[in-house]
């Protein structure tokens, strides 16, 4: 199975719903994920882990959320990172850092890892995209590289495990059925007689 972009944006709001965090937060995070899926890079499974990461370690701060961090460089245009940034999954800040470096390519590292790219898409990614604890990260702007635009269209079957972690979280923000809702009109009522 394959899903479009906004099947697979719709989704992330869901799920980073469900993760707790707020509905503006949410469409960020689903942003995010579509800027790195079309761009080759595995925004779905990005996003699975950080969400899967903040579950099992709730003491996170916000300091820490990728998320957060890029919303605020996003909102202030800022192209240039403190010195000690550290995040989780820092892969989620390079769509809020494109916007604000335009078409000059820039480069953002951490340990292990590093993403070259404008707003127009990636010249190159090295290392371990998907690191496990939070990293330091920095960014360097006015690289020399060619970035190639996003091509990609739609998001395959490899993706079915961060997908049921995501579906995982999306069902938080369901609302269980109720006899009560039932006898109201929600669903089959008591009887499914068509």
């Amino acid at each position: 199975m394959s899903w479009s972009f906004g099947e697979i944006r719709s989704l992330c709001v869901k799920a980073t719903k469900g993760a707790g965090l707020p509905w503006g937060l949410a469409e960020e995070a689903a942003f995010c994920v579509d800027w790195l899926e079309r761009c080759g890079l595995p925004g779905v499974d990005t996003l699975a882990a950080y969400l899967v990461q903040t579950e099992e370690k709730p003491s996170m701060t916000a300091d820490q959320c990728p998320i957060t961090q890029g919303t605020w460089i996003s909102d202030t245009q800022v192209t240039e990172l403190g010195e000690n940034l550290s995040v989780l999954q820092p892969l989620l800040l390079a769509p809020f850092l494109s916007l604000n470096v335009g078409n000059d390519p820039a480069r953002l590292s951490w340990g292990g890892g590093s993403l070259t790219f404008s707003c127009a898409g990636i010249a190159e990614h090295a290392g371990n995209l998907k690191p496990v604890s939070p990293q330091q990260v920095a960014l360097e702007t006015h690289v020399h590289a060619s970035v190639s635009p996003a091509a990609k269209t739609r998001i395959g079957a490899d993706r079915d495990r961060s997908i049921a972690v995501l579906n995982r979280f999306a069902a938080k923000t369901y609302a269980p059925a109720t006899e009560q809702s039932r006898l109201a009109g929600a669903g089959a009522g008591t009887s499914d007689n068509d």
